[in-house]
């Protein structure tokens, strides 16, 4: 009776914890949960491996009596994998992570959309863990001052960062040119 309890339990411990590290966007939390999932497995397959142990004993069937250590085995199958998988995003999410073009298309629209941009150079983003960090090169009238530049560049990175999981926005401002083509000896951040 208490494994029965148990699994119960642990099935709605994980998925209490599964929501919310998804609503937090929290590896830690989804890990979490997929521990107490992996009890849940372990203890449904102690609870078939006794009881098949003790009903062999009872009706004499030896053969089942190896069913406890055969389980075991079957259960840590599917908990490999668990690890396998989590350790996969877990190291793909601790490491720097080059966006797509296809990815960034939003970031393009809204840099794009400001009038004052006359054209978007580049633009370079990366995922770390749960943040984006975007890094770029916009043309501005080459007629403007400074500090006209300096707001438009404030602007771009301002309307970036409404993208609750946009972390930091570094943006260079070059003059436009009609060829395309200008001087850029000097990155100034």
């Amino acid at each position: 009776m208490a494994v029965v309890v148990s699994i119960i339990v642990k099935e709605g411990m994980f998925r209490y914890k599964y929501k919310l590290g998804k609503q937090l966007n929290s590896d830690a939390l989804i890990v979490n949960a997929y521990e107490h999932r992996s009890d849940v497995y372990s203890s449904i397959a102690a609870l078939i491996g006794i009881s098949a142990a003790v009903l062999g004993g009872i009706f004499g069937i030896g053969w089942l009596e190896y069913a406890d250590p055969v389980t075991g085995l079957l259960v840590a199958l599917p908990v490999i994998r668990m690890a396998w998988k989590l350790g996969k995003e877990s190291i793909h999410n601790t490491l720097d992570h080059v966006l797509h073009d296809e990815d960034t298309e939003e970031f393009r629209n809204v840099v794009q959309s400001i009038p004052e941009v006359k054209k978007l150079d580049e633009l370079h983003a990366r995922e770390h863990g749960h943040y984006v960090i975007i890094d770029l090169k916009i043309s501005v009238d080459p007629h403007i001052t400074v500090e006209q530049g300096h707001r438009i560049g404030k602007s771009v990175k301002k309307k970036l960062m409404e993208n609750k999981n946009v972390q930091n926005v570094m943006v260079h401002i070059n003059p436009y040119s009609e060829s395309g083509s200008f001087k850029d000896d000097i990155d100034i951040q």
